[in-house]
């Protein structure tokens, strides 16, 4: 499903997201290793053609911890 059509459904979690992960340019994004140690890295999420993205190349180490595609199961931010 794409990012746009989830903001349209849901507007108070687009809103929340746009302003809180969006509108800054980073967020930080926690992942597992392979030792199940946590990993802490700064994202930059971007919407492209109605999808969001994480930016980070496909073959680092914290693209790795990701593993295949699953949804986002938890929206932390602090101000």
């Amino acid at each position: 499903m794409k990012w746009t059509r989830i903001a349209a459904d849901q507007p108070a979690l687009g809103r929340v997201v746009h302003d809180r992960m969006i509108k800054p340019g980073a967020v930080l994004l926690g992942t597992t290793r392979g030792d199940g140690s946590a990993r802490i890295s700064g994202v930059e999420p971007l919407v492209m053609d109605g999808e969001l993205w994480l930016s980070m190349m496909s073959t680092s180490t914290k693209a790795l911890n990701l593993g295949p595609p699953e949804p986002v199961r938890r929206l932390l931010s602090v101000r």
